[in-house]
């Protein structure tokens, strides 16, 4: 049984990362409420004109975090290693250096910054505007792909139009502790209260596959450092 279930695992790891995976930048700062439209308008003037082929620009507006996550918003980039390698290695024209200029007059003190990568997306070809994100710390990668293996399982057994499920590993930066994150993401703030309590209430064999497949998970080898929830604001 052991060797059966490392085969499986193998075998979902490959397949992971033989596919054509998405990279991210996320910068997360604070601004006044005031300056909100002022600020947007010099995002979407310089992502509509400067944006990198293959790069994708999402602006959030920060809704509920903890103390320590003292950010208004963030600015999420993605796309894959080629899109992300032409955005740094064209270098800052003199439009894109004027742009930075003018956002430093809005940002305040604090804020981060980070990239890694996206491992499993479901209902990737639908944007959710609700997002919980969920910050963890792994200290096993056999727990690890265990968990991928059976969030994988899951989500293909089990698949809901009304929910995104995002998972990946955090390269550098986002919080010292990070080492990989979820997102999960909602059509409405109404969904995000009450959708998951509906959705295991209506589909009990759900509950049942989760609770028998979580059991091979050593979730004490997890914990979670960050959690908050945003909104998209526009999408670029």
């Amino acid at each position: 049984m052991k060797k059966i279930t490392t085969l499986i695992l193998l075998l979902f790891v490959i397949s992971i990362y033989s596919q054509d995976r998405t990279h991210w930048h996320a910068y997360s700062f604070s601004i006044d409420g005031s300056d909100e439209e002022a600020v947007v308008a010099l995002l979407d003037k310089q992502f509509s004109t400067n944006k990198a082929e293959g790069i994708t620009a999402y602006l959030y507006n920060v809704m509920f975090s903890d103390s320590e996550f003292d950010v208004t918003h963030q600015v999420i980039f993605t796309g894959n290693a080629d899109a992300f390698n032409t955005m740094w290695s064209s270098g800052p024209n003199l439009e894109t250096q004027l742009f930075f200029s003018k956002m430093n007059n809005y940002f305040k003190e604090g804020g981060s910054s980070g990239n890694g990568t996206t491992v499993l997306n479901f209902n990737s070809e639908t944007v959710f505007p609700f997002q919980v994100v969920s910050i963890v710390n792994s200290k096993s990668w056999s727990s690890r792909d265990i968990m991928r293996s059976t969030m994988k399982s899951l989500n293909e057994k089990y698949p809901r139009k009304d929910r995104g499920t995002i998972h990946g590993n955090i390269r550098s930066g986002v919080h010292p502790e990070g080492t990989h994150y979820f997102v999960a993401g909602y059509n409405s703030y109404g969904d995000l209260l009450e959708s998951d309590r509906d959705f295991r209430i209506s589909n009990p064999n759900y509950m049942k596959d989760r609770l028998k497949m979580n059991k091979d998970v050593d979730w004490s080898t997890f914990k979670t450092v960050r959690k908050f929830t945003r909104v998209l604001v526009k999408k670029w």
